[in-house]
């Protein structure tokens, strides 16, 4: 029997084994996303801002920062380490700003802040990267063995698939 998918709405947050599929649809959101090959641990993310406002104290990921901390304790909590995963970031467009203008957008603002997180405080990098432009995105991961398909997302047109392991 197919087991339906996962779907991550905004704020979403996973990190465990998947036995099945996850999905997420994004716009100027991101999605980090972290995958273990040989634990077949799979974290991944839909980050609404980069950070927080200041009198907010609840744990709400739908922030990067919260995020991050959620990360790192799980990656703990699982006897590995950050390095040992396969970290990949998605999404992060805008509908709003011309391409030429991109850097004062909801979406460079995320991409860039998840991509800091990642080489300051995670001391990795991104080793898959779909991030920008001006389309929304569908991500499909493969939570048996890790893979992310990314659909790019046009009006009036069917999605066009690209395969990004």
């Amino acid at each position: 029997m197919i087991k339906p998918p996962l779907y991550l709405n905004p704020g979403g947050y996973f990190f465990g084994q998947l036995d099945g599929d996850l999905i997420t649809l994004l716009g100027s959101c991101v999605s980090l996303c972290a995958w273990h090959p040989e634990k077949r641990l799979l974290m991944a993310s839909h980050v609404v801002l980069p950070e927080r406002p200041s009198d907010m104290l609840l744990k709400d990921t739908r922030y990067g920062d919260v995020v991050l901390q959620c990360v790192l304790a799980d990656i703990y909590r699982h006897k590995t380490l950050a390095s040992e995963y396969k970290l990949a970031l998605f999404g992060g467009s805008t509908t709003i700003y011309a391409q030429n203008d991109y850097k004062n957008s909801v979406g460079a603002r995320n991409v860039d802040y998840m991509r800091s997180v990642v080489e300051q405080v995670m001391k990795c990098s991104v080793s898959k990267e779909d991030t920008g432009g001006t389309q929304h995105r569908r991500l499909h991961i493969d939570g048996i063995n890790g893979r992310f398909r990314v659909s790019l997302l046009e009006k009036a047109s069917l999605p066009k698939n690209k395969e990004v392991e």
